[in-house]
């Protein structure tokens, strides 16, 4: 089945729900003929053939769907229960999973899932700050509202999980798909928002695996649980290593640690730490002399080269984003 069949396929089922799901949201409470079975479909086919269509062309979008209504009663009926209702038909539409054509990338096949983690932040006008709280910033406008999508995607068979929606400031180690569990045998990609020692460990026993950047505050350990200061210890192997480590003071989560050069770093760093009036500490700026990645994945499996080319696979979900803001202008 192709995945444009399934989506197809998926939509049908959800707008089957609408009707049920505008009424226990309070959108609708009497007998309308915009239903909420009407209602999705309007918006969501003028939206996808026109982000920018005006009230007049959404008037018109619900008059071939059979509602006759004006730009002016349906610009009343997108209040407070309309947003709470379309929230609530999101959640039903990412429980419907979409999966594309498994992949022929032979890397990717060496796992039986390889999952991305990421999450945009789409700005909010500042009216709706008490609704979905920003992140804040020096410019006081257009800083107190935005949401936050928490977004996974599976490389080798195109499965997507998410958008779930959260406040801009929430942190991602605190979202429902950072605590996910993870199949036996599958990879997990994300950055370091997501850098977590436990859930790591967790992703161990439940078979599975994590490929990640090293957040640079964690304790690291040889395999004679003695601590290393990182930075010598990369000045002493370097310029490219790939060792076995213990992470933490408390997990002593073992992991083999590859790196690379890119020096580039150290000036975002700075820039950074200028914009929230902070300074870098020198060790900071010298470990950006290299790429660190650590990861929990037999040497047999992926050898330190093809960890850092994996590593770069990530950016597919940027490119997923990049997608969602050319093509219906998320943003």
């Amino acid at each position: 089945m192709s995945s444009v069949t399934q989506v197809e396929q998926a939509m049908q089922r959800v707008f089957q729900q609408a009707n049920g799901i505008a009424r226990q949201t309070g959108f609708v409470q009497r007998a309308s003929k915009l239903t909420g079975e009407r209602f999705v479909p309007t918006l969501v086919t003028a939206w996808l053939n026109n982000p920018q269509v005006t009230r007049q062309g959404l008037a018109q979008m619900a008059a071939g769907l059979g509602v006759s209504i004006s730009p002016q009663g349906l610009s009343e009926r997108l209040g407070e229960s309309a947003a709470t209702f379309l929230q609530a038909m999101l959640d039903v539409v990412v429980g419907h999973i979409i999966a594309s054509d498994p992949v022929a990338i032979p890397i990717l096949q060496r796992f039986t899932a390889v999952i991305l983690l990421d999450s945009p932040v789409i700005v909010l006008p500042d009216a709706l700050a008490a609704v979905w709280r920003g992140c804040g910033g020096g410019t006081g406008q257009g800083t107190q509202a935005a949401v936050k999508l928490q977004v996974g995607l599976d490389l080798v068979c195109g499965e997507l999980r998410g958008p779930y929606l959260y406040d801009g400031r929430s942190h991602d180690g605190s979202s429902n798909l950072q605590h996910a569990a993870l199949q036996a045998g599958a990879l997990r990609l994300a950055d370091l928002g997501y850098f977590r020692l436990d859930v790591f460990a967790d992703l161990c026993q439940q078979g599975g695996s994590f490929l990640s950047r090293l957040e640079a505050a964690t304790a690291v350990f040889d395999t004679q649980q003695q601590r290393l200061d990182l930075l010598t210890f990369l000045q002493t192997h370097g310029p490219r290593i790939d060792a076995p480590v213990e992470l933490g003071v408390q997990h002593h989560l073992p992991v083999r640690v590859p790196e690379e050069v890119a020096n580039e770093r150290r000036g975002k760093l700075r820039a950074q730490a200028k914009r929230k009036g902070q300074t870098v500490s020198k060790v900071r700026l010298a470990l950006a002399d290299w790429t660190i990645s650590v990861t929990n994945v037999p040497i047999e499996l992926l050898s330190g080269e093809e960890a850092l080319v994996l590593a770069r696979v990530r950016w597919q979900i940027e490119l997923l984003f990049k997608l969602w803001k050319q093509s219906v202008r998320l943003h």
